[in-house]
């Protein structure tokens, strides 16, 4: 009850309002460089730098993270539904006053959900033409140096587990290409029965589904199945209880995965790295404060995020 409420009222404060509230907040969380970061986990090493046979850290790989490949992230995709719903629905109304009055009235504020999961539902109303949509967005892709970087600490041990909200394949194709290991992938509603935390291999739980397969959860009535999958449930918790936490490229906007975040336990490291001139949402700020977490702030995941870490 006490969640639905605190939703309500964010839900309830203009842009302006939200943005205040935000800079507010991460005033009063512990902020560090990515340095601090780079230098923890070098120290799970076992010789040096080198290797590392105990990992610490899972990772949680949000759209941005997938931006410098070429992929539109979220609000990128929100600007093109909205565009395309107006042209396609309502090409007599141009002024842009009235195009937001319209949008509120036959799109914001019908059913449950957030911005992007209702524009989307707006845009290809059934499954299957959200899932070609998907599909079309990240054929071809290529993983970047973030990417790269992320797959050289994968392949060291630094890293065994990677959480991930994205379809796109780059994290595994990155393994693959760059160090020759080849991490098991769980998809929701696919193998999450199987997965077994005491085997040695990389893993990688995409917690949203995975283009190859039909399971692909976008709107927020897709995503909320994740509640329902109880083997993917499960091995999630089982990761954030195994393991610390560094977030990369995720704001922190969709509910499905800020109630598995909410559950991460008290008394470890969160950390969530963001872009310098972006704040992750207030909720997510929220539960940095409550879970005593450390914002940090990068120029971008090939930048940051994968460089300085995996050096």
């Amino acid at each position: 009850m006490a969640k639905k409420k605190a939703k309500k009222s964010i839900e309830e404060l203009t842009k302006e309002q939200i943005e205040e509230k935000q800079k507010e907040l991460a005033a009063k969380i512990r902020q560090k460089p990515i340095s601090e970061l780079a230098h923890k986990i070098k120290n799970c090493s076992d010789d040096g730098g080198k290797r590392c046979t105990d990992a610490r850290f899972a990772i949680f790989l949000g759209a941005g993270a997938s931006f410098q490949s070429q992929i539109k992230t979220a609000g990128q995709m929100m600007s093109v539904f909205r565009e395309e719903i107006l042209k396609r629905d309502c090409p007599e109304i141009t002024d842009n006053k009235k195009q937001e009055q319209w949008l509120d009235k036959n799109i914001l504020n019908k059913g449950n959900g957030n911005e992007y999961s209702k524009f989307f539902e707006a845009f290809e109303r059934t499954r299957t033409g959200r899932q070609k949509y998907i599909s079309k967005l990240i054929k071809d892709k290529i993983p970047t140096f973030g990417y790269a970087m992320l797959a050289s600490m994968i392949a060291r041990g630094f890293i065994n587990t990677i959480l991930t909200t994205n379809f796109d394949d780059l994290m595994f194709i990155a393994c693959n290409k760059f160090t020759g290991v080849r991490p098991v992938i769980y998809a929701y509603g696919i193998m999450a029965t199987e997965m077994k935390f005491s085997l040695p291999h990389s893993k990688i739980l995409k917690l949203h589904g995975d283009y190859l397969y039909s399971a692909l959860a976008n709107t927020e009535r897709e995503m909320s199945l994740y509640n329902q999958d109880p083997n993917m449930k499960a091995q999630v918790a089982h990761a954030l209880n195994e393991y610390e936490l560094i977030v990369f490229g995720y704001s922190g906007n969709d509910d499905s995965v800020m109630d598995i975040l909410e559950n991460y336990p008290d008394g470890k490291e969160l950390y969530w790295c963001h872009w310098s001139q972006e704040l992750p949402s207030l909720r997510a700020l929220e539960l940095l404060k409550a879970k005593d977490g450390t914002l940090v702030a990068i120029e971008g995941f090939d930048d940051a995020g994968g460089g300085e870490v995996a050096e």
